[in-house]
């Protein structure tokens, strides 16, 4: 998805196209993220963790909830990243990639395409609930990201051609700086 937008692919938005990454990172995976986003979810409590940032910065977080009646088959973290990343539609492009400006509405595509958040780890649980006579089954999903993004005043990413703004020391990977 990263690189959907860092090429400038991402039609979406508005006005779009989203403009193309000069200097979005690929995304690595960090088990020390991993671990504080397991440690979240398995408190089961649909909210962000207030607590999470680690010795090496400050951490991002998404999370998502997925209830149902039913028994839950197994996580599909496909689908709640795309559920995440689809908020790019209603993302107003440009003219918030820099002085930028929280929204609730885009929270979790800007924290996926914050530039420099390189790092990923992610934790999911299962618990049932009851609510209104009911037995719910639910599933707390938890990733978060470092360094992290959505600062206010800052840099979402800077636009222009993929890769063009990569260190000296990088390379480009499919429109990414690695």
């Amino acid at each position: 998805m990263r690189w959907v937008l860092a090429t400038g692919e991402e039609y979406r938005g508005g006005p779009g196209p989203q403009p193309p990454a000069a200097d979005m990172r690929l995304m690595w995976y960090d088990d020390e993220l991993a671990a504080v986003a397991q440690r979240w979810a398995d408190q089961c409590q649909f909210k962000h963790d207030t607590c999470r940032s680690v010795e090496r910065f400050p951490v991002g977080q998404n999370i998502y909830l997925e209830r149902t009646s039913r028994p839950l088959k197994r996580p599909d973290w496909e689908a709640v990243t795309n559920k995440w990343f689809d908020e790019v539609a209603k993302h107003s492009g440009r003219q918030t990639l820099y002085p930028y400006r929280f929204s609730a509405v885009t929270g979790h595509f800007t924290q996926l395409a914050w530039a420099s958040s390189f790092l990923m780890g992610c934790g999911v649980s299962e618990y049932t609930e009851l609510a209104a006579g009911r037995r719910w089954y639910t599933r707390l999903y938890v990733c978060n990201y470092g360094p992290s993004g959505n600062v206010i005043g800052d840099w979402m990413y800077r636009a222009g051609e993929a890769c063009s703004g990569c260190g000296p020391e990088s390379y480009c990977y499919y429109g990414l700086c690695v």
